[in-house]
């Protein structure tokens, strides 16, 4: 005999297996059990379902994007594609700093006009 946890944790996997059947009454089966696995451990279906992580080049894409007026049409595109990737390769995030860079630089010269 299995470990509680172990048994708990093949109770859970075996009923989400079973959530793609075909059979209605076997989905709604599964379901039913899942939840009931779940209850039996103090769980709920959000402790086991984790939302990935923000990655941080979104929040510099939406900043970036909030300082439209200042991008041209292609960085607009440019960032607003970016948003869809989870990881972002060298050279698109090299492409990212550059225009970062280029923002800061507009608005510290705006800051400095009269």
């Amino acid at each position: 005999m299995g470990s509680p946890r172990r048994d708990t944790a093949a109770a859970f996997l075996d009923a989400v297996d079973r959530l793609d059947s075909p059979s209605r009454a076997e989905r709604n089966r599964a379901l039913t059990k899942a939840c009931s696995v779940l209850d039996r451990a103090g769980l709920r279906w959000r402790d086991v379902i984790r939302l990935p992580k923000r990655r941080a080049h979104i929040d510099a894409c939406l900043a970036l994007l909030e300082r439209g007026e200042l991008l041209n049409d292609w960085e607009r595109d440019f960032l607003r594609g970016l948003i869809a990737f989870a990881r972002l390769t060298p050279k698109q995030s090299s492409r990212l700093d550059d225009i970062g860079e280029k923002v800061r630089g507009l608005e510290a010269a705006a800051a400095c006009s009269p």
